[in-house]
């Protein structure tokens, strides 16, 4: 089934061959400029991954770094944030804003995940299943994880 506003395109020959230069010049902008965020660790579990880019959804990094590593030590699982009081839960995301939404989020997609035995799905159609998890988020999960 094919997205509302998905149109599939060919790359050309010649942008396949620029492929290399970008990637190179893209990581050399990020050695000079790409910040340094905690969830970017390459040691982080898939749960650490995308409870980030939930935080990060309508909020600014900075944000997230202040409170992300604090939210992992109280939730430091998907079986935790599925069995959290809702109440906690949103004290905790309240510096974040927005947190009644996110709080019902994250116990939505928790609950979701502890159905699938705890394992983040590995392809962008399942995670786009999950709830709170759209195109943006699948793709950056897929790219960290």
């Amino acid at each position: 089934m094919r997205r509302p506003g998905y149109i599939p395109c060919e790359l050309s020959l010649e942008a396949v061959e620029r492929i290399p230069w970008l990637r190179r010049r893209l990581l050399s902008w990020f050695k000079r400029n790409g910040r340094s965020f905690p969830w970017r660790d390459p040691e982080r579990t898939p749960y650490e991954v995308v409870v980030a880019e939930i935080l990060l959804q309508r909020t600014t990094a900075a944000g997230v770094a202040r409170t992300y590593a604090g939210f992992l030590e109280r939730y430091p699982s998907w079986e935790a944030l599925a069995q959290a009081p809702r109440e906690g839960l949103e004290n905790a995301l309240r510096p974040l804003g927005l947190w009644r939404q996110k709080a019902l989020a994250f116990q939505q997609l928790a609950q979701s995940i502890e159905e699938r035995g705890g394992i983040v799905p590995r392809s962008r159609a399942e995670l786009e299943r999950l709830p709170g998890i759209g195109p943006y988020t699948a793709s950056a999960v897929l790219a960290i994880v």
